[in-house]
Protein backbone atom coordinates (compact mmCIF):
# COMPACT_ATOMS: atom_id res chain seq x y z
CA UNK A 1 0.00 0.00 0.00
CA UNK A 2 1.35 3.73 -0.83
CA UNK A 3 2.42 5.99 1.53
CA UNK A 4 -0.26 8.26 0.88
CA UNK A 5 -2.94 5.81 1.08
CA UNK A 6 -1.88 3.94 4.21
CA UNK A 7 -1.70 7.58 5.94
CA UNK A 8 -5.81 8.07 4.28
CA UNK A 9 -6.22 4.35 5.94
CA UNK A 10 -5.29 4.96 9.00
CA UNK A 11 -6.55 8.36 9.24
CA UNK A 12 -10.06 7.18 8.68
CA UNK A 13 -10.39 4.23 11.30
CA UNK A 14 -8.72 6.59 13.67
CA UNK A 15 -11.58 9.19 13.40
CA UNK A 16 -14.43 6.16 13.06
CA UNK A 17 -12.85 4.92 16.65
CA UNK A 18 -11.54 7.47 18.83
CA UNK A 19 -13.62 10.10 20.13
CA UNK A 20 -13.28 13.36 18.63
CA UNK A 21 -10.22 12.57 16.87
CA UNK A 22 -9.73 16.10 15.04
CA UNK A 23 -6.86 18.47 16.47
CA UNK A 24 -9.28 20.87 17.42
CA UNK A 25 -10.91 19.42 19.94
CA UNK A 26 -7.78 18.96 21.54
CA UNK A 27 -6.95 22.08 23.98
CA UNK A 28 -3.61 23.29 22.74
CA UNK A 29 -1.07 22.29 25.57
CA UNK A 30 -1.93 18.72 24.36
CA UNK A 31 -0.18 19.22 21.22
CA UNK A 32 3.10 21.18 22.59
CA UNK A 33 5.87 18.30 22.54
CA UNK A 34 7.16 15.54 24.60
CA UNK A 35 6.20 17.05 28.51
CA UNK A 36 3.04 17.75 27.43
CA UNK A 37 2.11 14.46 26.18
CA UNK A 38 3.82 12.72 29.04
CA UNK A 39 1.30 15.36 31.54
CA UNK A 40 -1.60 14.29 29.76
CA UNK A 41 -1.36 10.52 29.11
CA UNK A 42 -4.08 8.84 28.59
CA UNK A 43 -6.94 12.28 28.88
CA UNK A 44 -8.43 12.84 26.08
CA UNK A 45 -11.79 10.85 27.16
CA UNK A 46 -11.74 13.14 30.31
CA UNK A 47 -11.31 15.73 28.53
CA UNK A 48 -14.18 15.54 26.01
CA UNK A 49 -16.20 14.80 29.67
CA UNK A 50 -14.97 17.90 31.32
CA UNK A 51 -16.04 19.71 28.26
CA UNK A 52 -19.65 18.08 28.49
CA UNK A 53 -19.67 19.02 32.11
CA UNK A 54 -18.61 22.79 31.32
CA UNK A 55 -20.44 23.44 28.13
CA UNK A 56 -23.74 21.22 27.55
CA UNK A 57 -24.49 21.23 31.62
CA UNK A 58 -23.19 24.45 33.64
CA UNK A 59 -22.52 26.15 30.49
CA UNK A 60 -26.31 26.23 29.30
CA UNK A 61 -28.11 26.32 32.56
CA UNK A 62 -26.29 29.58 33.45
CA UNK A 63 -27.77 30.84 29.89
CA UNK A 64 -30.75 29.62 30.48
CA UNK A 65 -30.79 26.97 27.77
CA UNK A 66 -31.85 23.97 29.76
CA UNK A 67 -33.91 23.62 33.35
CA UNK A 68 -32.53 22.29 36.32
CA UNK A 69 -33.82 18.94 35.73
CA UNK A 70 -32.63 18.39 32.35
CA UNK A 71 -28.82 19.61 33.84
CA UNK A 72 -29.24 16.74 36.47
CA UNK A 73 -30.03 14.19 33.81
CA UNK A 74 -27.49 14.96 31.85
CA UNK A 75 -24.93 14.85 35.33
CA UNK A 76 -26.21 11.70 36.17
CA UNK A 77 -25.73 10.15 32.66
CA UNK A 78 -22.00 11.42 31.98
CA UNK A 79 -20.65 11.46 35.28
CA UNK A 80 -22.32 10.23 37.85
CA UNK A 81 -23.05 6.59 36.77
CA UNK A 82 -19.87 6.12 34.74
CA UNK A 83 -18.21 6.78 38.41
CA UNK A 84 -20.36 4.11 39.94
CA UNK A 85 -19.88 1.31 37.03
CA UNK A 86 -16.25 1.69 37.21
CA UNK A 87 -15.67 1.68 41.22
CA UNK A 88 -17.28 -1.43 41.17
CA UNK A 89 -15.32 -2.91 38.58
CA UNK A 90 -12.25 -1.62 39.95
CA UNK A 91 -13.44 -3.45 43.50
CA UNK A 92 -15.12 -6.34 42.23
CA UNK A 93 -17.97 -5.65 43.99
CA UNK A 94 -21.07 -2.56 44.45
CA UNK A 95 -19.94 -0.07 47.02
CA UNK A 96 -20.70 -0.88 50.83
CA UNK A 97 -20.42 2.53 52.04
CA UNK A 98 -20.86 6.04 51.28
CA UNK A 99 -17.57 6.48 51.92
CA UNK A 100 -16.65 4.77 49.42
CA UNK A 101 -19.61 5.94 46.80
CA UNK A 102 -18.15 9.49 48.00
CA UNK A 103 -14.56 8.26 46.73
CA UNK A 104 -16.03 6.92 43.64
CA UNK A 105 -17.91 9.53 42.49
CA UNK A 106 -14.52 11.88 42.92
CA UNK A 107 -11.76 9.81 41.39
CA UNK A 108 -14.07 8.43 38.57
CA UNK A 109 -16.35 11.19 38.19
CA UNK A 110 -15.65 15.33 37.79
CA UNK A 111 -12.72 15.89 39.54
CA UNK A 112 -10.77 13.05 37.60
CA UNK A 113 -11.92 14.91 34.25
CA UNK A 114 -10.81 17.75 35.35
CA UNK A 115 -7.42 18.76 32.71
CA UNK A 116 -4.25 18.29 33.90
CA UNK A 117 -4.80 18.67 37.59
CA UNK A 118 -7.67 16.41 37.93
CA UNK A 119 -5.92 13.10 37.93
CA UNK A 120 -3.68 14.31 40.75
CA UNK A 121 -6.32 15.39 42.61
CA UNK A 122 -8.25 12.43 42.53
CA UNK A 123 -5.43 10.27 43.53
CA UNK A 124 -4.31 12.56 46.37
CA UNK A 125 -7.69 12.10 47.92
CA UNK A 126 -7.31 8.61 47.49
CA UNK A 127 -3.99 8.96 49.22
CA UNK A 128 -2.08 8.04 45.93
CA UNK A 129 -3.31 4.32 46.49
CA UNK A 130 -4.89 4.00 42.56
CA UNK A 131 -1.69 3.02 40.92
CA UNK A 132 1.45 5.53 39.19
CA UNK A 133 1.56 7.19 35.89
CA UNK A 134 2.23 4.82 33.09
CA UNK A 135 6.04 6.03 32.74
CA UNK A 136 6.81 5.48 35.78
CA UNK A 137 5.52 1.68 36.36
CA UNK A 138 7.95 -0.61 34.65
CA UNK A 139 10.59 1.64 37.04
CA UNK A 140 8.16 0.82 40.20
CA UNK A 141 7.62 -2.68 39.54
CA UNK A 142 11.66 -3.33 39.26
CA UNK A 143 11.81 -1.54 42.82
CA UNK A 144 9.59 -4.13 43.97
CA UNK A 145 11.60 -6.48 42.14
CA UNK A 146 14.61 -5.88 43.53
CA UNK A 147 13.15 -5.58 47.00
CA UNK A 148 11.87 -9.10 46.48
CA UNK A 149 14.62 -10.76 45.68
CA UNK A 150 16.63 -9.53 48.58
CA UNK A 151 14.21 -10.94 50.84
CA UNK A 152 14.03 -14.73 48.88
CA UNK A 153 10.72 -14.29 47.30
CA UNK A 154 11.08 -15.56 43.87
CA UNK A 155 7.69 -15.78 42.77
CA UNK A 156 7.18 -12.23 43.45
CA UNK A 157 10.22 -11.49 41.29
CA UNK A 158 9.24 -12.93 38.48
CA UNK A 159 5.81 -11.10 39.12
CA UNK A 160 6.98 -7.75 39.25
CA UNK A 161 9.70 -8.07 36.27
CA UNK A 162 7.11 -9.54 34.08
CA UNK A 163 4.94 -6.72 34.60
CA UNK A 164 8.04 -4.32 34.43
CA UNK A 165 8.92 -5.63 30.80
CA UNK A 166 5.11 -6.11 29.81
CA UNK A 167 4.58 -1.96 30.49
CA UNK A 168 8.14 -0.66 28.58
CA UNK A 169 7.07 -3.34 25.76
CA UNK A 170 3.78 -3.35 25.30
CA UNK A 171 3.80 -7.04 24.88
CA UNK A 172 2.10 -8.29 27.96
CA UNK A 173 -1.55 -7.59 28.79
CA UNK A 174 -1.84 -6.75 32.79
CA UNK A 175 -4.73 -8.94 33.04
CA UNK A 176 -2.76 -12.50 31.62
CA UNK A 177 -0.44 -11.14 34.83
CA UNK A 178 -3.61 -10.89 37.17
CA UNK A 179 -5.04 -13.76 36.23
CA UNK A 180 -1.45 -16.37 36.48
CA UNK A 181 -0.92 -14.92 39.56
CA UNK A 182 -4.49 -15.23 40.85
CA UNK A 183 -4.76 -19.17 39.24
CA UNK A 184 -1.51 -19.94 41.16
CA UNK A 185 -2.92 -18.38 44.60
CA UNK A 186 -5.54 -20.67 44.23
CA UNK A 187 -3.45 -23.37 43.26
CA UNK A 188 -1.60 -23.23 46.41
CA UNK A 189 -4.48 -22.73 48.91
CA UNK A 190 -3.69 -19.33 49.55
CA UNK A 191 -7.43 -18.06 48.46
CA UNK A 192 -10.70 -19.43 48.06
CA UNK A 193 -11.86 -16.59 46.25
CA UNK A 194 -12.84 -17.20 41.67
CA UNK A 195 -12.72 -13.59 41.52
CA UNK A 196 -8.90 -13.48 41.52
CA UNK A 197 -9.00 -15.17 38.74
CA UNK A 198 -10.20 -11.53 36.92
CA UNK A 199 -9.50 -9.24 39.74
CA UNK A 200 -6.16 -8.96 41.75
CA UNK A 201 -5.51 -9.29 45.37
CA UNK A 202 -5.22 -5.19 45.84
CA UNK A 203 -7.87 -4.66 43.84
CA UNK A 204 -10.36 -6.81 45.62
CA UNK A 205 -8.79 -6.00 49.47
CA UNK A 206 -8.35 -2.27 48.15
CA UNK A 207 -5.16 -0.52 50.98
CA UNK A 208 -6.59 -1.61 54.24
CA UNK A 209 -5.02 -4.50 56.28
CA UNK A 210 -8.74 -4.74 58.37
CA UNK A 211 -10.66 -6.92 56.28
CA UNK A 212 -14.43 -7.52 57.43
CA UNK A 213 -16.14 -10.50 56.73
CA UNK A 214 -19.58 -10.12 55.31
CA UNK A 215 -21.58 -13.63 54.48
CA UNK A 216 -19.71 -15.90 51.84
CA UNK A 217 -15.83 -16.25 53.17
CA UNK A 218 -13.73 -14.16 50.41
CA UNK A 219 -10.68 -13.81 52.79
CA UNK A 220 -7.19 -14.44 51.48
CA UNK A 221 -5.27 -16.88 53.74
CA UNK A 222 -2.06 -15.20 54.77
Amino acid sequence: MPEAEAVKFADEWVGKTQPMADPEYLPDMWRQGELAKVITDFQQMPNQTWNIFKHEILGQRLAGKINNRTALYRLLMTTVLPAVVLGAIGRGRPQKSLEELFEDLATYGLLTNIPVAGPWLAKALAGFRVGSGLAGYSLDELKKAAAAFKRGDTKRVAISATKAVGAATGKIPQQAVSTAEGALDLAEGKTDDPRRLVWSKYQLEGSSNKRKKTGADWSIKE
